[in-house]
């Protein structure tokens, strides 16, 4: 799946709306993933362990008979054989395997696709009059509004850092992306990474839009842009900062937060996302990828806490009597096989949480 998604979101960034689309296709696909080979999984083997259990019993009860018959002791029985101890910490320990394996793989992919997708920040307004103050507090610290020639009515108003105001190309593909991928256009060691601003144009008054007119740099959209920013971008009630890729954003995020440190410390402008999307379908398709994703995590941490119950058979009937073995009656054998089970379970659920 990673190399998939690593072809497709290069080769998609050419195609009108092609890498939003598989963004979407494959948050979805990561999705199914969790649910289908890591939820589905862990409930059928936790499941299914008791059910092989009582086939193993009456296989055994055959055999039993057929050895008393010809007059074997008890003593040259095969503990492992009939021991419900044995039984379930096989099946366990083989569910553990293949659901550490499955698990990593899920959660990685989501990992990567998550990182390449949320290349924003986004920023709430508590205090409706901050627009004005914070367009020119922008302008007075080296960033610079563009308007665009071919979308003049568009719901937000974009910022840029004075290094790229005369790189129309630059501006306009990071509008356009969705995946962190697109090739540094700066330098990577400069410590003034570049990024773009997005504030809502209800914020600002018409009139310091109009007299800001003859003082915007002014730009063409490319037509794929002009498509992303119409039908996507979600930028209507709050700030979005873009950067070019993931692993820039913190940095460009202390370079905004720096010029508007007041606005900050007034709570007048709050972080509401440190890593985010402002393509608004795409924001809930890797929210919702994340809830599955926290729920599968869970689902593996708390999975060894049980297995102790399971594997012991205990359980506890309307009348509060509790029925199974405790640790007391294992044999030496047994009692190590099950903390040997159980180190297990709680090493591979570790590796996969953290």
């Amino acid at each position: 799946m990673k190399s998939e998604w690593e072809r497709v979101k290069v080769h998609s960034a050419s195609v009108s709306r092609g890498e939003a689309s598989a963004a979407q296709l494959f948050c979805r696909v990561g999705k199914d993933l969790l649910n289908r080979i890591v939820l589905s999984y862990l409930d059928e083997k936790m499941f299914s362990a008791g059910k092989e259990l009582e086939y193993d019993f009456q296989e055994f009860e055959g055999e039993a008979g057929l050895m008393d018959g010809i007059g074997m002791e008890d003593e040259e029985e095969d503990e492992s054989f009939y021991s419900s101890v044995f039984v379930f910490c096989r099946d366990i320990r083989e569910m553990i395997r293949h659901l550490r394996e499955r698990a990593l793989k899920c959660i990685n992919f989501i990992k990567i696709l998550s990182c390449d997708l949320e290349i924003c920040s986004k920023y709430g307004i508590t205090d409706d009059t901050i627009g004005d103050d914070l367009l020119k507090r922008l302008l007075d610290t080296g960033h610079v509004m563009v308007k665009f020639s071919n979308y003049p009515d568009a719901p937000f108003q974009v910022f840029c850092t004075l290094d790229v105001v005369n790189k129309p190309e630059y501006i306009d593909t990071l509008l356009n992306t969705t995946c962190s991928k697109i090739e540094t256009m700066t330098a990577e060691n400069n410590e003034e990474t570049n990024y773009l601003v997005l504030i809502p144009t209800e914020k600002i008054s018409k009139k310091l839009l109009q007299q800001m007119n003859s003082r915007c740099a002014s730009m063409s959209l490319s037509l794929k842009t002009k498509t992303t920013l119409q039908l996507y971008i979600n930028a209507h009630e709050d700030i979005y900062l873009i950067s070019e890729k993931r692993k820039f954003l913190e940095e460009c995020r202390r370079r905004f937060e720096r010029h508007a440190k007041d606005y900050f410390e007034n709570e007048r402008l709050v972080l509401r996302d440190e890593y985010c999307s402002c393509n608004e379908q795409i924001a809930i398709l890797v929210s919702e990828l994340k809830e599955v994703a926290l729920k599968a995590s869970n689902e593996i941490w708390n999975c060894p806490k049980n297995l102790e119950e399971l594997i012991l058979m205990k359980n506890e009937d309307p009348s509060g009597k509790r029925s199974g073995k405790t640790l007391a009656d294992l044999s030496e054998k047994e009692a190590s096989t099950l903390k040997a089970t159980l180190k297990q379970a709680f090493n591979a659920a570790f590796e996969v949480c953290f």
